[in-house]
């Protein structure tokens, strides 16, 4: 086994053993299954000008005599030689970039180079992608390895075999091309999309470049939404029009609606008539609702259709639709009367009419619904898609579990943000620094305004240092209990309204269980208290402080979460360190004054 920073560097001799240069880069022939060399590209230094020459792999007689490079001519026949063009160079066009692991579904870099000798031929067998391959580069290696041997450690060493390698520089184009877009056509859609998130922007576009148009709308529909918008600004217009045209048009509504007004609306003319005046459709619905959330792209059929009929229309228009498992029926103006499931079609009669096998029964929702009713339904149901009506009950569309799985993570990720009064945030810098900044705002007032309360007892409790000891107590233990609370009691509601009754119920069963806690924290911190200052007075203090305060502040944080759901008022992380701020107040308040009205000079 060699390395190619191994063979870099060394010196070139003719076969006389005059020196003509220093081994710069080798060429290889990528169209054999492994990469062979077929160049030898020489740099030659004259009073400080560099100068290359590239000789036929052929004129290589020995790779391995003394760490020198032998060729089978001499410094003038060399001269003579006839230069060859060395279209991919390992050095050049592989080392240090950026390269696909076909077997881990990763975008890795390039440290170092593995070959192989056959006959004074080197052939590339695989890709050095661990820190020993920067080392080896840099000659730190084998002192390395003596420091870490020295430390019990070693210097471990990654490699990718070059069978499970795919790189996306194009050039030569007409021949990497090929390899490329074969290599890359063994991977899912999903697969794709996770290389082409970790890729930087003009390798990402070289790699999108290299896949056809079915792959690269298949694969960009998997791309997270970010990663979507910036890949389509910088794709030229017939480009992005030719790939949203392949998508599903809920999927490419949703990217236009991230781009500027004018750029969508060229991409729109661009494409056919009849996708374009779907989507712009589509845009014109709420963003969260059942509208925006909906595809088109879906089987509806006449209700005089017989079974037959229907298997045949399915069998023609199945493949290009969202899901076949359900068959929506419709009269002569297009409203829903009734669905038909694949396997009912495929265990009844040919000849029997849909009427006598559809069920009439169909639960829809409408196209103003929010997203979460819809989440909701399909999760309570388990269905595989719902068919979406508007006010006429017209047929408009379908969502299916797959957007709803989307819209249950975004809802998640609000209620960690509700909860945690972090902002789920994954935008620019600036966005992210003007919507923290309030957050923080509302972190200093609450600093500014537990000073003031401190200070309200300055006078009478300035010698009653241990209580100083148990303010983390109070603060950790109130704000962990409360975070937990607001979590259990928003999965309890799990986005249902519920009645003043109902909210009072469930607001009382948390506190009961968080007496039980509180009960078992402050007689905890007895002890401790006894200990720390043998004050029977500050262990009552420390015990009730603590049942007050665990208690006052669960009953105020249920009272403002429910209160909030009930009105519909959406969760935020402002509402929630206001929250915080409250609680640290009242927790504060409540300790300090059963201190000064329990312990005495």
């Amino acid at each position: 086994m060699i390395y190619f920073s191994d063979i870099t560097g060394r010196k070139v001799l003719d076969k006389l053993g005059r020196q003509l240069g220093k081994v710069y880069d080798i060429g290889v022939d990528i169209r054999e299954k492994l990469p062979t060399s077929n160049a030898l590209i020489i740099l030659k230094t004259k009073r400080g000008k560099r100068s290359f020459l590239t000789v036929p792999w052929g004129y290589v007689s020995s790779i391995s005599h003394n760490d020198k490079i032998i060729l089978d001519a001499t410094a003038e026949e060399v001269q003579n030689i006839e230069t060859v063009s060395a279209d991919f160079q390992l050095g050049k066009n592989l080392l240090d970039s950026q390269i696909v692991d076909l077997h881990g579904r990763r975008v890795l870099r390039a440290n170092d180079l593995i070959l192989a000798e056959f006959d004074t031929t080197l052939v590339l067998t695989g890709v050095d992608i661990s820190a020993a391959g920067i080392l080896r580069r840099l000659g730190l290696k084998k002192p390395f390895e003596v420091f870490l041997r020295f430390m019990g450690m070693g210097l471990e060493e990654k490699t990718i075999a070059w069978n499970y390698v795919a790189t996306v520089d194009i050039q030569p184009e007409g021949i990497k091309l090929k390899i490329a877009r074969d290599q890359l056509k063994t991977l899912r859609p999903s697969d794709i999309a996770d290389i082409l998130e970790q890729l930087d922007p003009e390798m990402r576009m070289k790699t999108l470049d290299i896949l056809d148009i079915y792959t690269a709308a298949e694969s960009l529909s998997e791309v997270e939404i970010e990663h979507q918008m910036d890949i389509f600004k910088e794709l030229g217009e017939v480009r992005a029009s030719e790939i949203l045209e392949k998508m599903p048009p809920d999927e490419a509504t949703d990217i236009l609606g991230l781009l500027p007004r004018d750029k969508a609306e060229r991409l729109l003319s661009i494409m056919s008539p009849q996708k374009a005046s779907t989507i712009r459709e589509l845009m014109g619905y709420e963003e969260h609702t059942a509208g925006g959330r909906m595809t088109t792209e879906f089987i509806s059929v006449p209700t005089h259709w017989t079974v037959e009929e229907c298997i045949d229309y399915l069998r023609e228009k199945g493949p290009s639709a969202e899901t076949i498992y359900y068959t929506y029926v419709i009269d002569d103006e297009g409203r829903l009367k009734g669905v038909v499931s694949l396997r009912d079609l495929l265990m009844s009669d040919p000849s029997v009419p849909l009427e006598q096998i559809m069920s009439y029964d169909v639960l829809s929702v409408s196209v103003a619904d929010d997203q979460e009713t819809v989440a909701d339904a399909i999760n309570k149901y388990n269905f595989l898609a719902l068919p979406v009506v508007d006010d006429n009950n017209v047929l408009k569309g379908i969502i299916t579990v797959d957007d709803m799985i989307d819209v249950l993570v975004e809802e998640s990720r609000e209620d960690i943000s509700q909860i945690s009064g972090i902002t789920y945030e994954r935008a620019g810098w600036i966005s992210a620094l003007t919507s923290r900044l309030p957050v923080i705002f509302l972190t200093i007032v609450g600093g500014l305004l537990a000073s003031l309360i401190i200070n309200l007892f300055r006078g009478s409790i300035v010698y009653a240092v241990p209580l100083i000891f148990f303010l983390p107590i109070f603060f950790r233990t109130n704000q962990d209990i409360i975070l937990l609370g607001q979590a259990i009691l928003l999965d309890s509601l799990g986005g249902k309204e519920l009645s003043w009754k109902n909210c009072i119920i469930l607001g009382f069963s948390e506190l009961k269980a968080v007496l039980v806690i509180a009960l078992a924290i402050a007689i905890s911190c007895v002890p401790f208290a006894l200990w720390w200052h043998d004050s029977i007075r500050l262990a009552l203090v420390v015990c009730a402080s603590i049942l007050v305060t665990i208690t006052l502040s669960t009953l105020l944080s249920s009272i403002m979460v429910m209160a909030r759901l009930r009105l519909g008022a959406d969760s935020n992380t402002y509402q929630s360190r206001f929250i915080s701020l409250i609680i640290v107040a009242v927790t504060l308040f409540v300790y300090l004054g059963m201190a000064n009205l329990l312990i005495r000079r």
